[in-house]
């Protein structure tokens, strides 16, 4: 396709002549497949910026024009990091190094357009290029390179010198709302802030989609007025920290930043989220309790205080086997003798699929109720902030549920987890769901027992004896249902529990807080 576009420009052997010939040339490849399409256009993107013709304006109006066109198919390859994995390692590892290469050439040669005629324009759109760069990172969990950083802040340093970092720009021609240089730095800015390493990839994209709709109420302070929830040293090349957490050495005109009136913008935007509610402010390809965890996410690490205080660590070695799934998770603890075996178990076969064969995982550190661990290679596919797994630590004989806190990627994709065990002494329960109103029409509550309908399998994670912590289980989402009374059978004797409320939604299970009632309700 190179080929083919240098010969449409003709004359010099450049890959276009005018903004007229790039628009029909990328016109035809809307069509093409995505990979194909963005491994060419980033080829054309470094012929350009190598090249001393067409002039300065017509080379910031192609680069727009070809950050137009890749839109779509970079999008359409950024979908295949935040949903499932649904391709081999090796053609997910293809295309996002084709994404991260369009992106890099995009990124790099709209900042050295950015001093020329159209410096506003060049500028927002070198950050936003960037931010999309930052984003293919953090979907798989690697840290935004130093390069990155330092091109955004010194593309927003030359704007300002220049006065218009502030000027407002349209980055795209189906756009109605403007931007510019400081809004694209802010929301790419707020997205590193947000701990993008606790999200899920579907959530990091909601998170994303959040600093798009509210980053105009971000707000930029001025250097070296240290007043705001997080700061970046716009000569460095390091990401931004809380203003707290701030480095020694750190550079004397640092600059503070934050959600501002974002933040309430935030609240009003979660509201339409309640579950029960039709709207969805963040796209229908997610699905909502995604949303609504991300947002709830951003609303606490956004805030002037930090939801999340790490434990000590000490380092701990040995090795940890691991299986993942809740169905996978409640059959290893229920079949590994944790607690009593509540009711009659289902045996192997039961539709869950075969056992999972436990991974081993190496132990690197302790502290609190968290585990650091080193994670491999054959778990890259599935490991996601939010996954629930069953493990069993060195010297112990019983296996606890734990959820993976955060993730951390390095360069040669090794990952490393933070783990965080929800109970030591969980018991793995099969609760009868109580018949409600209604439903005494497709069968009694007697025959629900005797044929085993309405079966739900949970873990109890909390009993709520101490009144420290609020009682509450780990189920399956199909067999939830805020309000609903569970039958608790053990020893002959019979327990029942209300569901009270959902703290959280993933697609395999939900946990939520309940309570011991003594009667039926």
């Amino acid at each position: 396709m190179l080929d083919w576009m240098k010969n449409e420009g003709g004359g010099s052997g450049e890959p276009m002549r005018d903004p007229a010939a790039a628009k029909k040339l990328l016109a035809e490849m809307c069509d093409a497949d995505p990979l194909i399409a963005l491994n060419d256009l980033r080829g054309w993107l470094e012929s350009l910026a190598q090249s001393t013709a067409p002039d300065a304006r017509a080379r910031v109006e192609i680069f727009a024009l070809a950050q137009e066109a890749g839109q779509r198919h970079a999008d359409a390859l950024l979908a295949q990091f935040f949903a499932p994995p649904v391709q081999a390692q090796r053609g997910r590892e293809a295309n996002w190094i084709a994404l991260v290469d369009y992106l890099k050439a995009l990124s790099q040669g709209l900042a050295a357009a950015a001093h020329g005629p159209l410096g506003p324009a060049a500028a927002a759109r070198a950050l936003n290029a960037t931010r999309m760069l930052a984003k293919a990172h953090l979907l798989r969990y690697l840290a935004v390179p130093a390069a990155a950083w330092k091109l955004a802040y010194s593309v927003h340093a030359q704007a300002e010198q220049a006065g218009c970092a502030d000027t407002p720009v349209r980055l795209h021609a189906a756009q109605h709302l403007a931007s510019s240089a400081t809004q694209e730095l802010l929301r790419l800015l707020m997205l590193q802030a947000g701990a993008p390493e606790m999200l899920a990839p579907a959530e990091i994209e909601i998170a994303d989609r959040v600093c798009e709709q509210v980053g105009a109420e971000f707000t930029l302070r001025p250097p070296r007025v240290l007043d705001n929830v997080f700061c970046f040293d716009p000569a460095g090349e390091r990401p931004p920290v809380r203003t707290e957490t701030r480095p020694p050495g750190l550079a004397s005109d640092a600059r503070c930043f934050g959600a501002g009136a974002g933040l309430d913008a935030l609240h009003r935007l979660y509201k339409q989220l309640a579950p029960g509610r039709e709207e969805r402010p963040f796209g229908k390809d997610i699905a909502p309790h995604a949303q609504i965890s991300a947002v709830q996410h951003l609303l606490g690490f956004w805030s002037a205080k930090h939801p999340y205080k790490e434990p000590v660590r000490t380092p701990a070695d040995g090795e940890l086997q691991v299986v993942h799934g809740y169905a996978q998770v409640w059959r290893q603890l229920s079949h590994a003798g944790v607690g009593a075996r509540e009711l009659s178990l289902v045996e192997d076969g039961d539709g869950d699929g075969a056992p999972q064969p436990p991974e081993t995982w190496r132990l690197r550190n302790s502290g609190g109720n968290e585990l650091g661990a080193d994670v491999p290679k054959g778990a890259l596919e599935w490991v996601r902030c939010g996954e629930v797994i069953g493990l069993l630590a060195p010297g112990e004989q019983a296996w606890w549920p734990a959820i993976i806190r955060s993730v951390h990627a390095d360069p040669d994709r090794a990952l490393h987890v933070t783990l965080y065990v929800l109970s030591r002494a969980p018991r793995a329960v099969q609760l009868q769901a109580r018949i409600e109103r209604g439903e005494e029409a497709v069968y009694s509550g007697e025959a629900a027992r005797q044929f085993e309908f309405n079966q739900v399998r949970a873990i109890i994670v909390s009993e709520g004896a101490s009144g420290s912590h609020a009682a509450n289980m780990l189920l399956a989402p199909e067999g939830w249902k805020e309000g609903r009374v569970y039958e608790l059978s053990a020893g002959g004797a019979t327990r029942n529990l209300r569901g009270l409320q959902m703290l959280r939604r993933r697609d395999d299970y939900v946990r939520a807080t309940f309570e011991w009632s003594a009667g039926a309700s």
